[in-house]
This record gives structure tokens, sequence and C-alpha cells, in this order.
């Protein structure tokens, strides 16, 4: 697992619409694991709801 980015506004890429998820493959639960270590890892109290 590692530590990402977190992004914050205004970053324009937070304002694109979500691509839905076909399949929950390898690299998807690698991103799901990294995102729970980095939430974890901040300051804050969660993730937000995608667009």
């Amino acid at each position: 697992m590692a530590i990402r980015n977190i992004l914050t506004y205004p970053e324009k890429s937070l304002m694109q619409p979500s691509v839905k998820v076909e399949s929950i493959d390898e690299e998807i639960r690698t991103l799901i694991a990294d995102m729970g270590e980095t939430m974890f890892d901040a300051p804050g109290v969660g993730l937000p709801p995608p667009r």
C-alpha cells in the first residue's frame, strides 16, 4: 500500500464526472487500499463522494 497525493479545490480534475468501474481487478483493489491508507494518514474526516 502507498500514501497517495490528495487533490484539493480548485483542482480541475475534481470537477470531472467519475468513470464507472466495470470490473474490480488487482489495480482497483490496490487503489482502494491506497485510498484507505491515505485517508487514515491525512488530517480530516473521510473521502468525498464522486461527482
